[in-house]
């Protein structure tokens, strides 16, 4: 019997988002202002932003309208990986989010997409805050699913208060859209009388540093977890990579495992996948080069063009986003046929736009939030174009999303170096911010960007020759240097005495 089977009536399905991604060493707090700035969405205006995106909400819009059953969207909200939530911006939007839960009310089922790793100042755990408030909501027979960011730290009271957890598999992140889809898929087994779904949870004492699924060894993990998926007894095995620059007890992977009921398969799933990840923990720390020797090995390849990404400076990781060190290498290079994108600088975008295209002139650039990631860059360069900063994305991740890094310039140094300067902080994705602002991408002979392995996804189409960089920075994939103080210990990488056995 299907859930529709036991309503008169299409079910409601409230959907509601409260996301960001928090970096303990990030100098920069997060505050109200930075989920209003970026994505923050009531009732209608869901849909018309999200309908048809490959996004998380896309996805479970899409799914209960293929279902029949109606969407009452409620707030949807997100900002950008940087410290920690000021506490009261954070109640604030707890309150905000449950008003608009409630006026929904009385509601089938509700849909989260939540990340997994937020932190407020006074609380470690906000998405198992978000999920306890919202269970006393609306009782213990409404059913509560929600997606994670791969990168989630799953926590006891995540688990507690959610009838299922739905983690992405990929890294980058381009099967959300999937994510949603597969939460709302099992609102309808869940809401069947006959449900009887068991859930598995198999913690490792691991920090994984940021590491591509499409590169060894995660890409034989993945596979793992989706040869598991085969059973169709298995409703969900996914490995959470956990978010090691989140310097909270809990921080680390961990594998869940779903199954129809039976919870020794469960158990067998998730200490599997565990013990596998366990086993391959030190190829997951491959040497990677710095800023200089990324773009000495760039200029030396045949294939044109070479992207290389910074991942020590990753706005999409809590990076401050205007780290000199990467620039500095391209322009001491003498790079030509070659583009950076993006350094965030709106005091830079100000000084150009009043400069006028055409013109030249001194600028300092980055380096104005903290010494770690480098001082600022000044040179003399010439203002190519001006723009507004917006476009939509066209990398599968976020196909369909519209983008907005605020005013933009252009600015070429020396005889070929264009540098993309931002007034609003973000990781890039695609090729399409290089576009818009007049750079044809397939003409370069560098690309260099700020993003630790998401630009995978958006640039593949055009080259073959990717090199992630590492050097300074709160974003470093080396992350024994970052002075983690609060997770728990011993925990690898961190310690070397660390002993682990699935169960």
């Amino acid at each position: 019997m299907t859930a529709q089977a036991h309503s008169r009536r299409p079910l409601r399905v409230a959907i509601a988002r409260l996301a960001t991604e928090t970096n303990s060493f990030s100098p920069m707090p997060t505050t109200l202002d930075d989920f209003r700035g970026f994505q923050y969405l009531q009732g209608r205006e869901v849909v018309r932003d999200l309908a048809g995106t490959r996004t998380y909400v896309g996805g479970m819009l899409a799914a209960i309208a293929e279902r029949g059953w109606t969407a009452v969207p409620g707030l949807v909200t997100s900002a950008k990986p940087a410290g920690a939530i000021v506490g009261a911006d954070f109640e604030t939007l707890l309150e905000a989010l449950l008003a608009t839960l409630g006026a929904a009310l009385p509601v089938d089922a509700v849909c989260l997409a939540l990340h997994g790793a937020g932190v407020a100042i006074d609380c470690d755990d906000i998405e198992g805050r978000i999920l306890a408030d919202i269970r006393r909501l609306v009782g213990p027979d409404v059913p509560i699913v929600a997606t994670l960011d791969l990168h989630a730290n799953l926590t006891d009271q995540m688990v507690a208060n959610a009838d299922g957890l739905f983690g992405v598999h990929s890294y980058p992140h381009v099967d959300t859209w999937e994510c949603g889809v597969k939460a709302v898929a099992y609102l309808e087994t869940r809401l069947d009388p006959g449900h009887r779904s068991v859930v598995d949870v198999e913690r490792l004492p691991m920090l994984v540093p940021p590491s591509s699924t499409d590169l060894e060894p995660m890409r034989r993990i993945r596979a793992l977890c989706d040869e598991w998926e085969q059973d169709r007894r298995v409703l969900d095995c996914t490995v959470l990579h956990g978010f090691p620059m989140t310097d909270v007890p809990f921080a680390g992977a961990s594998v869940v495992a779903m199954t129809d009921g039976d919870a020794d398969l469960a158990r067998t799933a998730a200490r599997t996948v565990a013990g596998a990840l366990w086993e391959v923990r030190d190829a997951l720390r491959h040497p990677l080069p710095g800023p200089r020797e990324a773009v000495a090995e760039a200029l030396q390849s045949t294939v044109r063009p070479v992207i290389i990404g910074e991942a020590s400076d990753n706005p999409g990781c809590g990076g401050p986003g205007d780290g000199t060190h990467l620039l500095r290498a391209l322009v001491e290079a003498e790079a030509v046929d070659s583009c950076f994108a993006t350094i965030h600088d709106p005091a830079g975008v100000l000084q150009a736009t009043t400069a006028g295209v055409g013109a030249e002139d001194e600028f300092n650039l980055g380096g104005r939030v903290d010494p770690l990631h480098g001082p600022p860059l000044r040179v003399r360069a010439r203002v190519m174009t001006l723009g507004d900063g917006r476009f939509t994305y066209t990398t599968p991740q976020f196909r369909g999303l519209a983008a907005n890094l605020g005013p933009m310039a252009r600015l070429r140094i020396g005889r070929g170096l264009d540098v993309l300067v931002a007034s609003r902080r973000d990781q890039v994705f695609d090729d399409e911010v290089l576009r818009v602002n007049g750079i044809d991408p397939a003409a370069m002979r560098i690309i260099a960007v700020k993003s630790s392995h998401h630009y995978r996804a958006g640039f593949v189409h055009i080259s073959s020759r990717v090199i992630t960089c590492d050097g300074p920075g709160v974003t470093s994939q080396r992350i024994e240097r970052l002075g983690h103080r609060r997770v728990r210990r011993p925990i690898w990488p961190l310690d070397s005495d660390v002993e682990y056995a699935p169960g």
